[in-house]
């Protein structure tokens, strides 16, 4: 084991909790390896970032950007201080917790529209969903994937 460095320590998914690493020789901190409770609440933040970014990864959820991010992973950092909860459970539930209201809100709004035939989501001319839209003449032209772009463009100036 090489140990001429400082160990720089990151938190990779694992189960069992020991999922703690130094990123230049692999050193696991604790027992069993990779387990450290010292660590959780010395970088309670790095623990819950790494979580959060696995579950967006994996598509489970999504967050927008980096401050969106930044954003839960400090809340949630706090919280799991506040209540000594540090196991990646809680972690993950408490993210969910704060994507969950806008979340559920949203998509019931959406799923009651399809339901009752009142689907306000926008549209691109050819009926599909729309994936983009621009700013044009100080109107929002909305467009699919396949007719966004060259293909729009040949679409408005055959009409």
């Amino acid at each position: 084991m090489n140990t001429n460095h400082e160990h720089e320590f990151y938190w990779y998914p694992h189960q069992n909790e020991e999922g703690w690493k130094c990123a230049h020789c692999d050193f696991k901190p604790g027992e069993p390896p990779g387990f450290s409770p010292e660590r959780d609440r010395l970088d309670t933040a790095g623990k819950v970032g790494a979580i959060l970014m696995d579950m967006h990864n994996t598509n489970l959820i999504y967050v927008s950007n980096g401050s969106h991010g930044d954003h839960i992973e400090a809340v949630v950092a706090k919280r799991c201080q506040q209540r000594g909860l540090y196991d990646q459970y809680s972690i993950a539930r408490f993210i969910l917790d704060q994507l969950q209201p806008s979340h559920a809100k949203y998509w019931k709004k959406i799923g009651t529209g399809v339901f009752t035939g009142r689907d306000t989501r926008a549209r691109c001319p050819c009926g599909a969903l729309s994936t983009c839209s621009t700013l044009k003449n100080g109107e929002n032209t909305y467009r699919c994937t396949r007719h966004y772009g060259f293909a729009a463009d040949m679409i408005e100036n055959a009409a």
